[in-house]
């Protein structure tokens, strides 16, 4: 399966003040450009975000705002 230029955008809160100011006001010129992007709240659990990882393969690009990986997620 061929990937297309597509980001995921993995956050902590997307409510946030910062995912508002640094993050938001690109997505719509990066779909413009023909890159979609895909917000997803980073699960608290495990097991959930390890589901999480499994669907980022699908991007063509994952970008991390403010979050730390933790031993089991790098």
């Amino acid at each position: 399966m061929a990937v297309g230029k597509r980001l995921l955008v993995l956050t902590r809160d997307r409510a946030g003040v910062s995912f508002r100011h640094r993050i938001e006001p690109y997505l719509e010129p990066l779909a413009a450009q023909g890159i979609p992007s895909e917000v997803m709240e980073l699960a608290r659990s495990p097991l959930v975000r390890r589901d999480q990882w499994r669907q980022a393969r699908e991007f063509a690009g994952v970008l991390m705002h403010r979050k730390t990986l933790t031993m089991w997620d790098a």
